[in-house]
């Protein structure tokens, strides 16, 4: 990785300073450019207070927009205001009433402008500040008006910051392309940070994204982020590497019958998607799955995006699995979230939470189709190859759970590169047999085994699903509809049958009818 050779300032908030690569170069100008609502101020004071608080750097928020009350009552409400010691110094001013109190007058010139550069210079030195927020260097160029003098302060303010060897931070508004209104702000600059806001599914999603940065190696991509009670908390993105172990121990599946179906069973560390129509049991391979590991003493992790606790401890405790007696025992962790409560990145971090925290062995995630109808394809692309990428780096062996009819027709699950992202495939099924549904079972697919390509029934039980024989003397039970296949014919038992028929119409000379008729039908077959 690469590491910068100058002075850095951490900014307190820790998954910023990992995209900065460790922090903002001290001495820095930064411009945070959005529009309104993407959480400017927010971040700027949480940095400001961060600095005091965490890195005894005392410092100075200059309030061009809203009276210093007002900047107090909302900065009170999170936890970096609250959790400041008490001799830590970040001192508010309220830019518009210096202005006021050094006699502004309409019409500025170049002599009033070094005025306001001189009191932000004093203030600077008298607090002892190293570092400064500017809130907003928008409001104080629209007080200037004159697009000239306006390029002239905003160079000659850059010279002045960049002397009093503060790291600063000057947001700024904005509606349009652009990182600033008046198009001259970002070239003083060190570093330009890009907040906006979006809606995405029909959530208010905010970004985060690093423009520029000097004398940094820093991250580019767009990131997330919520405004909590903690400040702004950027999301963790999962870093996967294509490096990850590859193990030959197989580990049962719990299914009475599906191991050999598939070759041996799972491959620890592998991943499986189960896919089928509503009433497949689904749901039950998850739990059984997940038992047979319980019992074998494997932590387990069920991740739920359609079920409550109680209701899934009370269908496993309905075919024989007592999931509530491994949870008492800490080797079973259940996740339930509705999907649209948190956004995917959110999901993961619990996901890789509880994985760390309870040495997960084996995961169920329950169900694929559900994240795909809340989250846009691009995010569900992500979510997927990152956690899957995750677990098997962990070396767990996971099932996901997924609805769907057909094969290539999984709710656009295959559509989204699922099937090339899985080890392997399980396809279950409606069939109709004889005016009755019955169930079928497929290996579509494994990876490293070789598996048979039978289609076999299964059946749910009071002690759980059980893989049968196969399906035989049938065609269309991957359709769902089937009709019996035809068996070869039997010419001796045919011949038999007619010899009988002559017998009784013709009498004692049938017999001898028939077997002239024979001889001829030999004949002429033998010649074609």
């Amino acid at each position: 990785m690469y590491k910068s050779k100058i002075d850095i300032s951490e900014t307190g908030i820790t998954e910023l300073d990992t995209i900065l690569n460790g922090g903002f170069p001290k001495g820095s100008i930064i411009l945070l450019s959005g529009n309104s609502g993407t959480g400017k101020t927010v971040l700027a004071t949480q940095w400001l207070y961060n600095g005091a608080g965490k890195y005894g750097e005392a410092g100075i928020y200059f309030a061009l927009t809203e009276p210093i009350s007002k900047v107090i009552k909302n900065a009170s409400s999170f936890s970096f205001y609250k959790s400041l010691p008490k001799r830590s110094s970040v001192h508010l001013t309220d830019l518009r009433s210096t202005l006021r109190l050094m006699h502004f007058k309409r019409q500025i010139d170049y002599k009033y402008i070094q005025k306001v550069l001189d009191r932000i210079e004093n203030l600077v030195d008298k607090t002892k500040a190293k570092r400064i927020v500017i809130d907003s260097i928008t409001a104080l160029c629209y007080i200037i008006e004159d697009k000239n003098l306006i390029r002239n302060f905003i160079f000659r303010l850059g010279n002045t910051l960049s002397q009093l060897n503060c790291t600063t931070i000057l947001s700024s508004e904005v509606s349009d392309l652009g990182y600033s209104v008046f198009g001259v702000e970002e070239f003083i600059c060190d570093g330009i940070i890009e907040l906006k806001q979006q809606i995405q599914c029909s959530d208010m999603i905010r970004t985060l994204q690093i423009a520029k940065m000097r004398g940094v190696s820093y991250n580019t991509k767009c990131h997330k982020f919520k405004i909590t009670k903690d400040g702004v908390q950027i999301l963790t993105k999962i870093r996967p590497e294509l490096n990850y172990p590859s193990s030959k121990k197989f580990l049962p599946s719990g299914i009475n019958g599906l191991d050999v179906a598939l070759g041996g069973g799972f491959f620890q560390g592998s991943n499986t998607l189960v896919v089928g129509p509503a009433g497949t049991g689904k749901s039950l391979f998850g739990v059984q799955f997940l038992y047979e590991g319980l019992k074998r003493k494997e932590p387990g992790l069920l991740v739920s995006f359609e079920e409550s606790k109680e209701q899934i401890l009370r269908n496993a405790g309905n075919i024989g699995c007592d999931f509530k007696k491994y949870l008492n025992k800490d080797l079973l962790a259940l996740i339930n979230y509705y999907p649209e409560t948190l956004l995917p990145e959110e999901h993961a971090q619990n996901i890789i939470k509880t994985i760390d925290k309870s040495r997960i062995k084996r995961c169920v995630i329950d169900s694929l189709s559900t994240l795909f109808n809340n989250f846009s394809e691009n995010d569900f692309r992500i979510f997927i190859r990152n956690i899957s990428a995750y677990l098997k780096v962990k070396g767990i062996t996971t099932v996901f759970i997924s609805a769907g009819a057909k094969l290539m027709d999984i709710g656009n699950i295959s559509e989204s590169q699922m099937s090339t992202l899985t080890d392997n495939i399980i396809l279950l099924k409606h069939v109709e047999i004889s005016d009755e549904m019955k169930l079928m079972i497929s290996v579509l697919k494994t990876r490293g085994t070789n598996h048979d390509r039978l289609l076999r029934r299964y059946i749910i039980a009071d002690n759980g699903v059980k893989v049968g024989e196969a399906y035989t003397n049938l065609e269309g039970v991957t359709t769902g509809v089937t009709k019996k296949v035809h068996e070869p014919i039997n010419l001796k038992e045919v011949d038999k049958k007619i010899e009988s028929e002559f017998k009784n119409y013709i009498g004692p000379k049938g017999s001898k009818i028939f077997s002239n008729l024979k001889k001829k039908r030999i004949n002429k077959r033998e010649c074609s």
